[in-house]
Order: C-alpha cells, then sequence, then structure tokens
C-alpha cells in the first residue's frame, strides 16, 4: 500500500486510498469519498451526452418546412454530391459534399449559433452529418428524415 501511497501523492490522490491501519470512520470516509467522486463523474457524463444528443431533431418534410418557415436567420446545408445537388436541390441550400475530404473543415467554417437545417438523399448522409455537427458543438441542428426523397414524396418545392 505504501508504494501506491508514493504514487498517489503526485496524483494528489491520497485521501482515496485506505489506510490500512485507520480505525473505524477513517476508512469509511475515504470509500464514502470515493463513491462521491464516482457518483459526480457519472452525473457529468450523462449530462454531457444527453445534451449532445438534444442538439439534433430529425423531422419529417411538412415538420422541417414549417421548422425553417419559422427560423429567419439559418443555414441550409445539402450534403450530396455535386451530380445529385445540379439534378434537384431545396431553394438557398448550400452544397457541402459528404464524401470529400475536407467535408469537416468545411463544417467547421459555418456558423455554430445558426440553427442549420441538413438533407441528403434518402437520410443516411445527413444522419452522419449531423453527428459531426454536434461534435462541432453546433447548437440547433434539424435532419430531414427521409431526405430528398421525402421531400419529393411530399410534394415540395425544388430548384433545379
Amino acid at each position: 500500500m505504501n508504494t501506491l501511497k508514493g504514487i498517489s501523492k503526485n496524483l494528489a490522490f491520497d485521501h482515496l486510498i485506505p489506510n490500512p491501519s485507520s480505525k473505524g470512520e477513517g476508512s469509511k470516509g475515504v470509500f464514502r469519498d470515493a463513491f462521491k467522486l464516482w457518483s459526480l463523474t457519472a452525473v457529468l457524463l450523462f449530462v454531457m451526452t444527453s445534451a449532445s444528443a438534444q442538439s439534433s431533431q430529425v423531422l419529417n418534410a411538412n415538420d422541417f418546412e414549417k421548422k425553417m418557415e419559422s427560423v429567419r436567420e439559418r443555414t441550409l446545408l445539402d450534403v450530396r454530391t455535386e451530380s445529385e445537388y445540379t439534378q434537384g436541390h431545396l431553394a438557398n441550400a448550400t452544397l457541402i459534399d459528404f464524401y470529400k475530404k475536407d467535408f469537416k473543415l468545411h463544417l467547421s467554417k459555418l456558423d455554430k449559433n445558426k440553427p442549420i437545417f441538413l438533407y441528403c438523399a434518402v437520410g443516411g448522409r445527413s444522419s452522419s452529418a449531423s453527428k459531426i455537427l454536434a461534435e462541432l458543438n453546433f447548437k440547433e441542428i434539424y435532419d430531414l428524415q427521409g431526405g430528398m426523397s421525402a421531400w419529393k414524396n411530399a410534394n415540395k418545392a425544388i430548384l433545379k
């Protein structure tokens, strides 16, 4: 145990290593402190994970359109390829191809404080992109469920 105590002095965790010569409340207190530290760590991890998970919302075509119309300052992002984009896209959409090497770099240059609306062809790439945006600390992320396919099926406007 002395070896552990010597190592722990450098890390300032002395109070977490029980002293075998302590009697009564002393060792119980050490374990209670360790449990409090573990509990606090678990709560912080839960809160951090929950906040990240809540930052992205998947919306159907009607709700996506309504939400976009209700937000004046926003970014609309198409994460499909250039050839997919030229076949038809949403008005005012910015193209950033998910498959490009510098995709994440382009995302990081966008305004993190503006709500971001994104879509792809059927929802796979935009789902992955929304996770990247959350990692980059974007505040509000809205992902079109079913992508451009769902948008077309809902008879929504497309620019060519």
